[in-house]
């Protein structure tokens, strides 16, 4: 607001030495009356028009008191100069009229101090609060570091883990484990990249985690991720469960379809359709590139697919497999 705008612009003016704000407070009264006396052929009848507003001056430049004795020092002028000089007989009036000035301004100086000290306080509580965000904002980016680095390590020890271990069923699970993992760190660090915002930028995250399969799982071999994603954003509680499935069908694709160093494709795509979201993996393999029936990748996509009360359809032929779920957005 322009008001409390100007208040917190004349605060300087506060810090002036009193004999100096005083000094000031007498020469804005008595410009005051210098003007009154200029136009007292327009203002006849009206002897306190035009210290109204110096006494409202000195109370917003000033403080409290000196905006009293400038309605004190205006009310001893105006009498002076404008009631004194009258017949005894015609006193009475505009010195009650006086009386009701006095008083308007010594009250207009106390709500203008009362409104200043409003303001003092209210920027006081904007700064405490900026303060206690800047603290959150701090606590949290500890948080989620520490969360962050804590992620690399279980994923770390598990990827240790597993080439320790010799079964081939063991030591699938633990690598399974360890990109699970790795989804959720994306997930996380998307949420701290979008700060406040408690959706995430879904191609944003589907890219981050086709780089990392490329990286961890591609390793060299002809074989290419396309992500089709437009303008995207889903809850985290959506998100996880999208992030975990393309990791589990991208990994299927990249173990099953595409045997011998054959070449090949990954398609990732989302799209939005009002109430909902449509989710599709295919590659250009040998088809059937999900895995055994039943298998663990399987019954983890159909768990993530019920988690989204979604459903899933698959279509796998020579031309290679797409798996498409859809799921509600909304409820």
């Amino acid at each position: 607001m322009p008001a409390l705008s100007l208040m917190r612009g004349l605060r300087p003016l506060r810090q002036w030495p009193i004999a100096a704000r005083y000094l000031a407070t007498s020469a804005i009264v008595g410009l005051a009356l210098a003007l009154r006396l200029i136009f007292s052929d327009w203002l006849f009848g009206l002897p306190f028009i035009v210290f109204y507003p110096a006494v409202m001056l000195c109370a917003l430049l000033f403080d409290r008191g000196t905006g009293a004795f400038a309605a004190v020092l205006s009310a001893v002028l105006a009498y002076a100069f404008f009631i004194a000089e009258l017949p005894m007989a015609r006193q009475a009036a505009p010195l009650v009229a006086l009386g009701i000035y006095t008083a308007t301004t010594l009250g207009m100086a106390v709500i203008i101090e009362m409104l200043r000290q409003a303001v003092v306080t209210v920027d006081a509580l904007h700064e405490a609060e900026r303060r206690a965000a800047e603290e959150r904002a701090a606590l949290l980016d500890e948080l989620a570091h520490r969360t962050k680095n804590n992620l690399q390590i279980v994923g770390g020890l598990l990827q240790m883990h597993g080439r320790q271990v010799a079964d081939p069923e063991a030591k699938a699970a633990l690598r399974r484990a360890a990109e699970q993992i790795v989804v959720f760190s994306r997930v996380h660090a998307r949420l701290q990249h979008d700060r406040g915002v408690a959706e995430i930028d879904v191609e944003a995250f589907l890219r981050d985690l086709c780089d990392d399969l490329q990286q961890s799982l591609v390793a060299g071999r002809p074989i290419a991720f396309d992500l089709d994603c437009p303008p995207l954003r889903l809850p985290s509680t959506l998100a996880v469960p999208v992030g975990l499935i393309v990791n589990e069908l991208a990994t299927n694709a990249v173990k099953y379809a595409f045997p011998d160093e054959r070449p090949g494709r990954i398609a990732i795509a989302i799209g939005r359709s009002p109430g909902r979201c449509r989710l599709s993996v295919g590659d250009n393999g040998v088809g059937h590139a999900t895995g055994a029936q039943g298998g663990v990748g399987s019954r983890l996509v159909e768990r993530l697919v019920n988690q989204l009360r979604g459903e899933v359809a698959i279509d796998s032929g020579d031309g290679g497999t797409t798996v498409v779920v859809t799921f509600p957005t909304e409820g």
